[in-house]
């Protein structure tokens, strides 16, 4: 599967103002700026953007170890990099959904 992603910067954004720091902000095929997502979704989407897109991404940053912030789906994207790989100063993780509870299941149904 072929992962498309637009990246951009945000010189707006708070965790730039606040730490001083450039910020990369991307957002995973079919979320935000992305390509729109052209058929259904893979079960294994989030493991493809961290795996392969994010590669990409690393290769335009002026770090070799960045700290990864994501939200939602972001943020397990970000697990998914950082224990496949040792290239990550650190994780600031909001709503990461690391499981499917059941109540979820029955409400999406």
């Amino acid at each position: 599967m072929k992962v498309r992603a637009r990246f951009r910067i945000w010189r707006d954004f708070p965790v730039a103002k606040a730490t001083g720091s450039a910020v990369k902000v991307y957002s995973p095929y079919s979320r935000g700026n992305s390509d729109l997502l052209a058929g259904p979704r893979p079960v294994s989407y989030m493991h493809d953007e961290a795996l392969h897109a994010l590669p990409d991404l690393r290769a335009q940053l002026p770090t070799e170890k960045p700290i990864l912030l994501g939200h939602s789906d972001g943020a397990s994207i970000a697990l998914i990099d950082a224990g496949a790989h040792d290239r990550v100063c650190g994780l600031a993780l909001l709503a990461s959904p690391g499981f499917v509870e059941d109540l979820s299941v029955k409400s999406i149904a």
